[in-house]
């Protein structure tokens, strides 16, 4: 079935070209929902002119995949993955795990490391960003008092959003919440603690013989933007 449906689209626009109502080829791009505003905004400014339409969507990474095998997306953005058959992989950015919290959070103006312990003491809001989230939640409800929750929200916006608004801190992926940080809306807290994990963001595409000028262009703008998220 998505074979089938990547065929009829198409078809439908193919039809279009030659009608004359449509003249650009179209580029369908995918990305997990935690990086939809860190990657769609800044590749469609950079593309802003470029002979292309964009269409975006969100997903996990499993699906992303399969729908890219499937020829209903032409280029996914996805947390890294096994090699698969038929696709190109390409290792974007390597972003580490990082506590933030607002510029009024009584820990953001502190200076010192932090252990977790001075963490457990305020709201906590862990995205949940995979395997290495649950381990964290574990190692923190063993410093917080009895009967205190610790949330595990996601996509990364939401826990992004406590942290902004509500005072919590925050524990997400620093490429998720680079802008803030950078405009100074976020602090990243110091911690005594090793790396607490990464988010590895790889970019996905179907290899092929025919050259694909438009593929080829989101791809070049995808690797340009990912220079700066190192």
């Amino acid at each position: 079935m998505p074979a089938a449906r990547a065929a009829l689209d198409a078809l439908a626009e193919g039809r279009e070209r030659l009608a004359g109502a449509e003249g650009l080829p179209r580029v369908r791009v995918a990305c997990l929902p935690s990086l939809a505003g860190v990657v769609f905004g800044p590749l469609l400014a950079k593309l802003a002119e470029a002979p292309l339409e964009i269409r975006c969507d969100t997903d996990h990474s499993p699906q992303i995949l399969q729908q890219l095998l499937g020829g209903e997306l032409d280029i996914g953005f996805v947390l890294q993955r096994p090699a698969v058959s038929g696709l190109e992989m390409e290792a974007l950015c390597d972003s580490p795990i990082v506590a933030v919290a607002a510029p009024s959070h009584p820990l953001a103006g502190d200076g010192r490391e932090l252990p977790l312990g001075r963490l457990a003491e305020y709201p906590l809001a862990p995205q949940n960003w995979g395997d290495g989230a649950e381990e964290l939640v574990r190692r923190l409800r063993r410093l917080r008092a009895p009967g205190r929750p610790i949330h595990l929200p996601q996509p990364a916006s939401a826990a992004r959003d406590l942290a902004l608004w509500h005072g919590y801190v925050a524990f997400v992926p620093r490429l998720a919440v680079r802008q803030e940080l950078e405009w100074g809306a976020l602090r990243e807290l110091p911690l005594q603690e090793p790396e607490l994990g990464r988010w590895r963001l790889m970019m996905a595409w179907r290899g092929g013989k025919r050259p694909d000028a438009a593929k080829t262009m989101m791809l070049e703008a995808a690797r340009t933007l990912a220079d700066d998220w190192r």
